[in-house]
């Protein structure tokens, strides 16, 4: 036989644990029914009657202050039993900056449910602090107002690498295209070592060790689809077989391309179609078939 849920009726004077319910509270047309409700603590709290009433552990049984305890139950068992991973570290005795730690007080609870340990510190400046082990190993004093703050940062400070030129340009353009230059030639993994370092182009020592000296010979890369190419594709990276060159001028210039020579001048055969207006793909075809190369320039294409 199936068995109906029976609908609580909420009503004034009944309790739900540790709510017990006063009065309806007054509301707009638009708002569900609250009713007054006085929790054993002494605090008073509006409560909606489905709240009160729902089934298991989504239902209103107070107002807050008994999960409230709950957590510090927990706080306290874990508290007592001086939960220790692992990976625990004792640090009594030990030092970080102007901090020495004394003893080990209360576990701090994340607000994920984690368990973090937590450390009585003694500053030289004579202030006492609390600090997580995570935290006291990044830390170096008490705190800011610390007296020795400012002359513990300025040893920090002066002990750090120095500053260099490329680390304001990482990520740029410029710097990107360096780095896979050096990747191109260096690298056996890069996807395009065997049509470069793999053929024997090299970087110039000049430009391997510094990313400045590299900046100083070239300038920045400009604005658009540009990038560095070698003049003499048999050469390697250097300042005087390098320029910063399009997308147009760098098809013009790759290992692929035949250059032809005709009146004195070198050029690849896309350049010689746009000189004497005639489609490239006539002119492959034609030197393809074997005509001279005066002839296949200066025959007229049939229109």
């Amino acid at each position: 036989m199936d068995l109906q849920k029976q609908k609580v009726v909420v009503c004034a004077g009944m309790r739900f644990t540790r709510l017990v319910v006063i009065e309806k509270a007054e509301r707009s047309p638009l708002e569900r029914q609250k009713w007054r409700c006085m929790c054993d603590c002494g605090k008073e709290v509006l409560v909606e009657g489905k709240e009160m009433t729902r089934a298991g552990a989504r239902a209103r049984r107070s107002c807050g202050c008994l999960r409230a305890e709950a957590s510090m139950a927990r706080i306290k068992a874990i508290n007592d039993l001086m939960v220790v991973a692992p990976s625990f570290q004792d640090l009594v005795g030990s030092r970080f900056g102007t901090l020495t730690v004394v003893s080990r007080c209360e576990n701090k609870i994340t607000s994920g449910g984690g368990i973090k340990t937590n450390w009585v510190c003694l500053c030289d400046c004579g202030n006492e602090v609390e600090k997580t082990g995570q935290t006291l190993k990044k830390s170096k004093t008490c705190g800011r107002s610390c007296k020795f703050y400012s002359q513990l940062m300025t040893k920090i400070n002066k002990e750090r690498t120095p500053w260099k030129k490329e680390d304001a340009y990482t990520n740029t353009p410029t710097h990107q295209s360096w780095r896979g230059m050096l990747e191109r030639c260096n690298n056996p993994s890069h996807i395009g070592y065997e049509r470069y370092g793999g053929r024997g182009i090299q970087v110039c020592d000049r430009w391997v060790k510094s990313f400045e000296s590299f900046l100083a010979d070239m300038g920045e890369r400009p604005d658009g689809f540009y990038s560095i190419d070698r003049i003499d594709n048999d050469k390697g990276y250097s300042p005087e077989n390098c320029r910063w060159a399009s997308r147009k001028e760098q098809s013009r210039n790759t290992s692929r391309n035949v250059n032809i020579s005709f009146m004195g001048q070198t050029k690849c055969l896309t350049d010689w179609a746009i000189d004497f207006g005639i489609s490239r793909y006539v002119l492959d075809q034609r030197i393809r078939s074997g005509w001279d190369i005066e002839q296949a320039f200066t025959t007229p294409a049939r229109q």
